[in-house]
């Protein structure tokens, strides 16, 4: 995954994890919407699919945060 071009590193995913794809290359997210990303990568129906989502569509609230603890088990 790049953002702005830089190369974002994912020291958290596995390396079985595939995150090269040729299905979006060079792509910019237009002013005033979000591209979303499924959690499952490999196998999500999310905007690399689907297309961005437009700022004015999105409504909801967070109701719980939570984090991955495997990266705390690692030697």
């Amino acid at each position: 995954m790049y953002v702005n071009g830089k190369k974002i590193e994912e020291g958290y995913l596995g390396s079985d994890v595939v995150t090269e794809s040729f299905i979006l290359n060079d792509f910019e997210v237009p002013e005033g919407y979000y591209f979303m990303m499924g959690d499952n990568r490999e196998r999500s129906s999310d905007c690399r699919t689907l297309g961005c989502i437009p700022k004015n569509k999105m409504e909801g609230r967070v109701v719980r945060k939570s984090m991955a603890f495997r990266s705390f088990w690692k030697n």
